[in-house]
């Protein structure tokens, strides 16, 4: 099975509940694992569980939802989970978007803003191996 990317940059997004509506409920993810590594407080991990059958939160920082865990400095196993699917740090998203690819099995799913699609280095890094199958 291939591995997908989803680019969500639509400006009509309103939040994540939009992102889970718009781009995962066009896919049945029925038992599948869901990683949330920049969970915050939950606001978009409460909703993957709707769709996943279990949902790992967790953030660097102690939002009072999911484990405090870095993502970036406390690795998760590769192929781990299914899928990865966040809303990062956007000067940290270039980074969470190469882990994400390392751990998820099937696809990573990142909520940005547009411009994260304009850079070259991005292009090289990410994007030229690993299209976007959506944005």
């Amino acid at each position: 099975m291939s591995r997908r990317t989803v680019a969500t940059t639509s400006p009509l997004l309103r939040g994540p509940r939009a992102l889970i509506e718009n781009v995962l409920d066009m896919s049945d993810f029925g038992d599948m694992t869901c990683l949330e590594p920049a969970c915050g407080a939950g606001h978009m991990a409460r909703p993957l569980e709707g769709y996943f059958g279990e949902v790992v939160p967790s953030d660097a920082f102690d939002y009072g939802y999911g484990q405090v865990r870095d993502f970036l400095k406390s690795p998760y196993r590769p192929c781990s989970a299914d899928w990865v699917v966040t809303n990062p740090p956007f000067r940290l998203a270039e980074q969470f978007v190469l882990e994400a690819l390392r751990v998820a099995r099937i696809g990573v799913a990142i909520l940005a803003r547009t411009v994260f699609l304009e850079s070259v280095g991005r292009y090289r890094h990410i994007f030229r191996d690993t299209p976007p199958t959506t944005v």
